[in-house]
């Protein structure tokens, strides 16, 4: 019967632990281990629910059982042996429960939760950034080595109505070999646009993809603050309400970009 605990103590705090570190987890940002603490909470309710169940089946299956007396039950060796029995079950039946992990996506919980932190980065500190800046619209986008790409997730834009839908975030892949946001990321030095259209490495094809008109923007490096030749990323700033972007726009731009680094360095999106 030791086995049979066993078996059913480690699939149901592996099966419940897993799904709570998924849904719950990824909403709340619960550590795993609270999630496997959880876990073990149903494990320990099952154990008490259906220990029964488990003795039956034992039962049922025939398995013999040891006649003694109450003096020889007594026995230290007795005792001795019992225990070790017990014991010798349970993990024989733990190690037969864990062959569950063999199924699972061990990383899905954690990448969930990195892709959720990203997500809040992205539609709060880009989205704050260009109110404070004064301007309609700002995007991060980060650089994929793979790929040799940079992307971005979201693009805030100020002349959204109340009446409209919500829609989902645009994704937005560019190649890191042309345009302005390369530019910057390749001479780590910002760079301000009044006109971007006249402007050699501007990439058009992002306005034709947003169905946007570009009439200044200013781009910012997020570079790695313990290694100032490491590009995380590049912040993008475009069309100022009023003017021209000023020399304390550049200030607040540059500020936005050192904690977005700070924020990608400790959540570890970046390697």
């Amino acid at each position: 019967p030791m086995v049979g605990f066993g078996i059913m103590d480690n699939i149901v705090m592996i099966q419940a632990g897993d799904m709570i570190d998924n849904t719950i987890g990824v909403h709340f940002g619960l550590a795993t281990l609270t999630a496997a603490a959880f876990g073990q909470i149903f494990s320990d309710v099952s154990g008490v629910m259906f220990g029964g169940v488990i003795e039956g089946i034992a039962t049922k299956c025939g398995l013999p059982i040891a006649e003694l007396t109450i003096r020889q039950r007594q026995l230290p060796v007795t005792k001795a042996v019992g225990t070790a029995g017990m014991v010798i079950g349970v993990i024989c039946g733990c190690l037969i429960g864990m062959g569950v992990l063999l199924f699972k996506d061990l990383e899905a919980a954690e990448r969930a939760k990195k892709e959720k932190e990203l997500s809040i980065m992205f539609e709060t500190v880009v989205e704050h950034g260009h109110n404070i800046i004064g301007a309609e619209r700002a995007s991060l986008f980060l650089y994929d080595k793979e790929k040799n790409t940079f992307w971005s997730k979201v693009a805030t834009d100020d002349k959204k109505t109340k009446d409209e839908t919500e829609t989902e975030p645009l994704y937005i892949e560019i190649p890191a070999t042309t345009g302005l946001v390369s530019h910057c990321a390749k001479s780590l030095k910002p760079l301000i646009v009044q006109d971007p259209y006249s402007h050699p490495d501007f990439c058009k094809d992002v306005d034709k993809t947003t169905g946007y008109v570009t009439r200044n923007i200013m781009v910012w490096p997020v570079i790695d603050q313990s290694d100032d030749t490491r590009l995380l990323g590049v912040v993008e700033i475009i069309n100022k309400k009023e003017g021209e972007f000023s020399l304390n726009d550049q200030k607040l731009c540059d500020m936005l970009a050192y904690h977005v680094a700070l924020f990608l360095v400790k959540s570890q999106h970046v390697n």
